[in-house]
């Protein structure tokens, strides 16, 4: 799969190939933001159209405050590269793909608002009726005000009601043996279902890596839980769901935010291990802790990648080469750190 960017926003030119780990890194407004969106936005187009043909699009300019963008299956390459701005996909077809957005876009709702936006986003929450689907949607209007709870929705779904209100703010009850941190109720209803082997065995190791290595019980609070930590619950909401499956996609913008670079470590094992079974996946990220570890585990479990560099509104890959860009990476990444050794020279040379 390869999407290409012309004068899109911030983005100058971009050329990216998506074919197991993909990985933009750069600094924040470089354009990392626009190449996913614009990867999800295509392949939803994509498969609403169920077509395997080349999707190309470009922005129709009205005025210079209102703009719209025109999306086609019917334009050819050369046609849509004679336009001023232009995005194409080519590639194969996708069955399912999944955005899940910057930390900090993220914190602007809270956790259950979080979960609606997937939810409302490929439909990915628990396998529920009507009337639970209902109480989601009310409760996540707004739950900084106490809301009345229609007694005919708290009937029908008394459990997912207490669920839920335990997720906004009370405490969760974790245990890795028996438990998870969000799925307390549908977890053994998940595990019971006709998994293939494979699959089964693709879930449980990705939520080994989740839960780590301590047996014991611990209680969250998830009003009091790190947002960074909560970016394994959301891996964790579509894997059970079957929403992360070989041949589907995953985008992650900025995942390490919030994250302490122990925990991007895991977190990047955990994204080769989705990529080894099968799954494409798009990080953009501006942490060089979070780049190397991908590196790392890329190398390690000889998986393909893709390494590129974002900077000044192109996206790039040096003379195709991964060690190559990846050291223009570090090497754009890693200024603070020269600025702290500048610091560390002139203090000693001021005694």
């Amino acid at each position: 799969m390869k999407l290409t960017l012309h004068n899109i926003k911030i983005i100058k030119d971009a050329s990216i190939e998506f074919s197991g780990l993909t990985v933009i890194a750069g600094k924040n407004d470089t354009g990392k933001t626009t190449i996913g969106k614009y990867l999800y936005k295509t392949i939803t187009f994509k498969m609403g159209e169920k077509q395997n043909d080349i999707i190309t699009g470009f922005i129709n300019y009205h005025s210079k405050v209102a703009h719209s963008e025109v999306t086609s299956r019917n334009t050819t390459i050369e046609e849509s590269k004679k336009r001023e701005n232009y995005f194409i996909l080519e590639g194969e077809e996708v069955e399912q793909v999944s955005f899940i957005d910057t930390p900090n876009t993220l914190d602007t709702f809270s956790y259950i608002k979080n979960a609606s936006l997937l939810f409302m986003q490929r439909r990915v929450f628990f396998d529920i009726d009507e009337h639970k689907t209902d109480l989601i949607v009310l409760l996540s209007q707004d739950i900084t005000k106490k809301q009345h709870i229609p007694e005919k929705w708290f009937v029908r779904s008394k459990e997912l009601y207490q669920e839920i209100t335990h997720l906004i703010g009370g405490e969760v009850y974790y245990d890795k043996a028996k438990d998870n941190i969000f799925y307390k109720k549908y977890l053994g209803e998940i595990n019971n279902t006709a998994l293939k082997i494979e699959q089964r065995e693709f879930i449980d190791t990705a939520l080994g890596i989740i839960d780590g290595d301590d047996d014991n019980t611990v209680v969250l609070k998830m009003s009091e839980t790190a947002n960074g930590i909560k970016m394994f619950g959301y891996l964790q909401m579509l894997l059970l769901n079957n929403s992360i499956k070989k041949d589907s996609v995953l985008i992650l913008d900025e995942p390490e935010v919030h994250l302490h670079p122990t925990w991007q470590l895991k977190y990047s094992e955990l994204v080769v291990e989705l990529v080894k079974n099968g799954v494409k996946v798009l990080v953009n990220s501006h942490s060089p802790y979070m780049v190397e570890a991908l590196q790392r585990y890329a190398e390690k479990e000889n998986i393909k990648s893709n390494f590129y560099l974002a900077k000044e509104g192109f996206i790039v890959q040096e003379d195709n080469s991964n060690s190559l860009t990846l050291s223009k990476i570090f090497e754009e990444l890693s200024e603070p750190f020269k600025q702290f050794d500048d610091m560390d020279s002139e203090a000693l040379q001021n005694g």
